[in-house]
């Protein structure tokens, strides 16, 4: 279907197209359903289109193709998604779970002899609960990081982020501040600087990037919840190419820089719980605040109707210094996040 959006009730064609490399005639399977993960529906033989009655009480669904040659030879196709009815959402839902795969690294090191650390990470984001907030429902994402890191620094990190779907778009209402749990890593011997951000370690950098640390340490560690004066636009609806908007401005209560977001293209996405037609979203700073645009800060998201599939983070230049600020190095760092798997629940109120 165009654009992915159908209409409640109405006959919805899949179509596709396959060509075998030695001309040999193929056969389809397709699969098709309302959850994560679409299940076997019917075996279409050679044609290369079928028809399907979506009911209108399921608002997402999705559907893959598996082609097969005459030799048992199989291969399928990206798993794309349907919204019936309204327009892309967020999904937020009772007892919706992701769970992520990331490593963090260091790359392009220079000057002084510098061992940096190599982290990796497991995520689950789980929408553990609903509140009301200003007399709307809104979604509590309970976010819980284990981060493993060459050399030996075993630790967990523990948050909350306050999300709700509104007309115009994915609202981002405030979080719980992150607390670390043991065992703690000691204080190093270095921190980290990019622009006028001095943070200790690059989660640390990361989340004030993401804007959930303000760059004077305010909030830092603390487990209250910090809701903002004005709730930040996560996501714009509907998704367009192109399309660019505000996120942070350093009269927000979070933020010390400028942060725009925006829509670059459709792109598929291959991480291990699949591949995925998505939304790529890229964040732009302006950290000094001089009108331009920074270089050396490079944030990509990768949406879809299954919510963030993938993250990268791409500082470079970051200066690392010891704590009295004599000058160590300069470095770039990398980190990515993929998704490794999804469960359903009920949809949020």
């Amino acid at each position: 279907p165009t654009r992915g959006v159908a209409v409640p009730g109405e006959p919805l064609w899949l179509q596709w197209k396959c060509e075998d490399p030695e001309g040999d005639p193929l056969s389809y399977d397709v699969y098709f359903g309302s959850g994560p993960y679409p299940g076997f529906y019917a075996h279409v033989g050679p044609l290369n289109r079928f028809c399907v009655i979506p009911a209108p009480e399921d608002s997402v669904y999705r559907w893959a193709v598996v082609a097969k040659d005459p030799q048992g030879r199989q291969i399928p196709s990206v798993v794309r998604t349907i919204k019936v009815g309204d327009a892309f959402r967020y999904p937020l839902m009772h007892g919706y779970m992701w769970t992520y795969s990331g490593r963090s690294w260091y790359t392009n090191i220079r000057g002084t002899d510098w061992s940096p650390p190599d982290t990796q990470f497991v995520v689950d984001v789980v929408q553990d609960s609903s509140l009301q907030f200003n007399s709307v429902d809104i979604s509590r994402l309970h976010e819980t990081t284990e981060y493993s890191t060459i050399p030996g620094d075993d630790h967990q990190s523990d948050g909350a982020d306050y999300m709700v779907n509104s007309p115009d778009g994915l609202l981002y209402l405030g979080y719980d501040g992150q607390t670390l749990v043991g065992p703690i890593k000691s204080p190093g011997a270095t921190t980290l600087q990019v622009g006028n951000i001095r943070v200790s370690d690059i989660e640390e950098l990361h989340a004030v990037l993401l804007g959930r640390k303000n760059v004077s340490g305010k909030n830092a560690g603390s487990p209250e919840t910090i809701f903002f004066e004005t709730p930040r636009i996560s996501l714009y609806y509907p998704p367009e190419v192109g399309v660019q908007w505000a996120y942070l401005r350093p009269d927000d209560n979070d933020g010390a820089f400028y942060a725009d977001k925006k829509y670059t293209g459709m792109v598929e996405v291959t991480v291990p719980a699949g591949t995925f037609e998505c939304y790529e979203v890229r964040w732009l700073y302006d950290l000094d605040r001089d009108g331009i645009w920074d270089g050396n800060v490079e944030i990509r998201d990768y949406i879809c109707e299954l919510g963030l599939i993938k993250r990268v983070i791409a500082v470079r230049d970051v200066r690392i210094s010891t704590y009295d600020m004599v000058y160590v190095t300069l470095a770039d760092n990398i980190s990515e996040w993929e998704l490794t798997d999804v469960s359903y629940g009920e949809p949020a109120d």
